[in-house]
């Protein structure tokens, strides 16, 4: 015997959870458990007060009557799921079982099912499948009764049979038929399914719109790192620890910004793999028996991973821009290079809900000495000349024209008397592939609130 397969403590010999067969277990009165052969083969306890046929137990010496030992089902039911298909014996206990009808819950052979299944004509229609299947089809066997469950109990939650709905502990509970409960759920299974494929669609395309972002991240910290020196290099010995400032300022939001992307990198993808072991999970369940889908936890898990992956997808966007604030009045202080004298530069922004496929509107403060202003726009990405928009002395501009789905760098500067340019102050705008919905990155938009909002000069 081996912990796969429990042995008679008499014979040594395996059990077999075949009903014709000597194998199969029985519990005593007394609560031992031996094969039927064994039970068969005791002799009789012969005692002056003792019933007819009584035996005596092997193991523990009580007495009780040879027909009050019964089938024990429990270890029959572990037997079905331990024993392989091979052992399972026909119910003519002579050769091995190959098929299970699920109507006449027998198992048989090849022979037995021929005779038993041509014997009427109505039979013939029984569902019969090959052994190794038969716990897919078969019904499930109530524990108390050892009846097939037919019914579910709404008030317990339980998939209940018969006896427990007219004599158990289920009267008067409001009871429906199982097979409607089952179809009740597969439909309401089948409705989530569709929901997490929606969710795990969404998640997937926001898992390729991050990868896009860190990109743009890096872009943007890279041009502004760039800048930053350019814009340092030009000013005098004293600005040298304000340029160090700055850098460490860029490796922080970038920083910041790539936990931020990796976080929600991992929520993605966590939400995909739950999502995806409950898509798995779900059709296992649907594949089973009514009873089996009743008294799982497929539904509720299917629902939870939907839940999860609405959760992980609502939400807002993250900016990949890189903005800082280069001291403006130290600039005009000391001037630039071609613009000394001239006006500051002025902080740009994007009007916010302004951006679509192909158009944009940007706008500024007014600076000090500034008689107009000129506008460009550059695609952020390759080394795309900048285009010059309408210039005024107005402080917004409508950029029209634009790619879809670009990242554009869009610089403006003021023009003061005797044509004195001063300095670019510049923002980052992306416009939108298509219209998108409640839970889709948004346009990156400029926050007024915040300090340090734009890359103020640029000395080119």
């Amino acid at each position: 015997p081996t912990m796969s397969s429990p042995a008679c403590p008499i014979c040594m010999e395996g059990y077999s959870p075949a009903p014709a067969s000597p194998a199969l277990p029985k519990t005593l009165a007394c609560g031992h458990c031996f094969c039927s052969a064994c039970v068969a083969r005791l002799p009789a306890h012969v005692a002056p007060d003792a019933a007819p046929d009584t035996i005596a137990c092997p193991t523990c010496r009580r007495t009780a009557p040879r027909a009050a030992a019964a089938v024990n089902f429990g270890l029959k039911d572990v037997l079905e799921k331990i024993v392989p298909a091979s052992a399972i014996l026909c119910e003519c206990g002579e050769d091995s079982a190959a098929f299970f009808c699920s109507k006449c819950e027998l198992n048989l052979c090849s022979a037995c099912d021929h005779k038993v299944h041509s014997l009427f004509k109505s039979m013939t229609a029984h569902t019969r499948v090959p052994i190794g299947q038969r716990d897919a089809v078969r019904p499930v066997s109530c524990p108390e009764h050892h009846e097939a469950v037919k019914l579910f109990c709404r008030t317990d939650s339980s998939a209940i049979c018969l006896l427990c709905r007219d004599y158990g502990a289920h009267q008067g509970h409001e009871v429906v038929l199982l097979s409607t409960v089952g179809a009740q759920l597969r439909e309401a299974m089948q409705r989530d399914m569709g929901q997490l494929t929606l969710g795990r669609d969404r998640a997937q395309g926001q898992l390729a719109a991050v990868d896009t972002c860190a990109g743009d991240v890096d872009a943007q910290a890279a041009r502004a790192t760039a800048e930053i020196r350019e814009y340092c290099d030009a000013l005098v010995r004293a600005v040298r620890s304000r340029e160090e400032s700055l850098l460490r300022e860029v490796a922080a939001i970038q920083q910041a910004k790539a936990t931020q992307l990796a976080t929600r990198r991992v929520g993605l993808e966590t939400a995909c793999a739950a999502g995806e072991a409950a898509r798995l999970a779900a059709g296992r369940a649907l594949a089973g028996s009514d009873a089996m889908l009743a008294q799982q936890q497929g539904p509720q898990a299917l629902r939870a991973a939907v839940a999860a992956l609405d959760t992980a997808t609502d939400v807002e966007a993250i900016d990949p821009s890189i903005l800082v604030s280069l001291d403006p009045a130290l600039v005009e202080q000391i001037g630039t290079f071609g613009a000394v004298g001239g006006p500051s530069a002025p902080v740009v922004m994007v009007q916010e809900g302004s951006v679509s496929n192909t158009a944009a509107v940007v706008a500024w403060d007014a600076v000090a000495r500034a008689e107009n202003y000129e506008v460009e726009h550059s695609a952020a990405k390759g080394d795309a000349p900048f285009v010059a928009a309408t210039a005024g002395p107005g402080l917004r501009c409508a950029l029209q024209g634009l790619i879809a789905d670009t990242a554009y760098v869009v610089r403006v500067r003021g023009v003061g008397p005797r044509r004195a340019c001063g300095a670019w102050g510049q923002c980052v705008l992306t416009t939108l592939a298509r219209a998108r919905g409640a839970n889709a990155f948004a346009p990156f938009r400029f926050d007024p609130a915040r300090k340090g909002s734009a890359i103020v000069a640029d000395p080119a």
